[in-house]
């Protein structure tokens, strides 16, 4: 249980990180346009 445990929230934080990263690169380019505009 406590491995399970563990795994889950290892792969829990690893998919957030991702998330986050694709975030950045999605909205960088969305904040500059509005910034220009």
């Amino acid at each position: 249980m406590q491995l399970k445990t563990y795994t889950w929230k290892s792969y829990t934080f690893l998919i957030v990180s991702i998330f986050v990263t694709i975030n950045l690169f999605l909205f960088s380019p969305i904040l500059d346009r509005v910034g220009l505009e």
